[in-house]
């Protein structure tokens, strides 16, 4: 694969890396902010996944760094960064947080908005920055996290749309390597 999700030993200290969110339909709407399904903390080793890897979020807080989450599993890191950008743009269905060395590198030679370097993942620091991209690059669709190594998210109305953009990016960034 091209190792965007997944785990290496090689790669941060062994750990998981990247995962996944999917909006719920509008009905599952708690206090105004949509309801969203993501992969659960360090599932990025597994090459299939199941229901018991996977946590709603039922309701956020950036401010006060509080995820409300139901399921088997511990929600992502990363969970507050995905619910910036569902709370921002109500027609972002999908989230993927992908970890590229290639994009990351070359995200200033690619015109990709980038998060302060001041903001580390995890926090509500990258969640409100990768909410100012969001509103500030509405077209882009993609971040690279200056605060987490490697680290870039790419949004849109549907896995496909998402996954092209993820992807046509790391060609053009590989490209640049050359």
């Amino acid at each position: 694969m091209v190792g965007l999700v997944g785990q290496d030993p090689a790669r941060y200290g062994g750990l998981g890396y990247g995962n996944l969110s999917l909006r719920l339909p509008s009905e599952t709407r708690a206090e105004g902010q949509p309801r969203f399904v993501i992969t659960g903390s360090q599932t990025g080793r597994f090459t299939d996944l199941g229901p018991e890897d996977f946590a709603v979020v039922v309701t956020w807080d950036i401010d006060e760094n509080l995820v409300v989450a139901r399921g088997p599993i511990q929600p992502s890191s990363e969970t507050m960064t995905h619910a910036a950008i569902y709370g921002a743009d109500e027609g972002t269905r999908c989230v993927m947080h992908a970890h590229s060395p290639d994009i990351w590198g070359h995200a200033h030679e690619l015109g990709i908005p980038t998060t302060s370097a001041a903001a580390t993942y995890g926090t509500p620091a990258m969640a409100r920055e990768v909410e100012r991209v969001v509103h500030t690059s509405p077209a882009r669709r993609i971040v690279a996290m200056e605060g987490h190594e490697d680290g870039v998210l790419a949004w849109g109305a549907n896995v496909q749309a998402t996954g092209i953009t993820l992807l046509t990016t790391l060609v053009q960034a590989m490209q640049l390597r050359v």
